[in-house]
């Protein structure tokens, strides 16, 4: 007497059939009752040839892993890395140090990744000291109109 709970006699044919139809691996195990691992097991052992898994746009918003602005310092900072790349000279003293260059935020929309200038590590340090002793009305004027 075989095992109740080991099923050896599954729709072969009507699987291949909807996962021709268009439906993906997993939506097809769903619905006979079985893991994907163990349908993708079954097509491979009866020598049928699944199609190329598709590339999926998971950019962005795309990725079920997006927080969008709700995230730490340091990712608005990678955020920018990846879209205007690995800052290589120094906007300010002209330096090409490019183990130590640096995004530094301008105006403190952290948000805004055209808001980020290049900087060398010494230039980033006087930057944000600068920031930090000046009052909120010079400090927004010289950034919104002097820059």
């Amino acid at each position: 007497m075989g095992n109740q709970y080991y099923k050896t006699n599954y729709p072969l044919k009507k699987m291949q059939e909807l996962y021709e139809q268009g439906y993906t691996q997993q939506e097809v195990a769903d619905i006979f009752k079985v893991s994907q691992k163990h349908l993708s097991f079954l097509f491979s052992s009866s020598g049928y040839i699944s199609r190329k898994p598709m590339n999926r746009n998971q950019v962005g918003i795309n990725n079920p892993n997006w927080k969008g602005n709700n995230i730490c310092y340091h990712q608005f900072h990678r955020r920018v890395e990846k879209k205007r790349g690995k800052p290589k000279r120094c906007s300010k003293c002209g330096k090409t140090p490019y183990f130590s260059c640096q995004w530094a935020n301008i105006k403190g929309n952290y948000q805004d990744i055209y808001d980020y200038t290049r900087l060398c590590k010494k230039c980033h340090k006087n930057f944000d000291e600068w920031k930090l002793k000046q009052p909120k009305i010079v400090l927004w004027i010289v950034l919104n109109f002097m820059s």
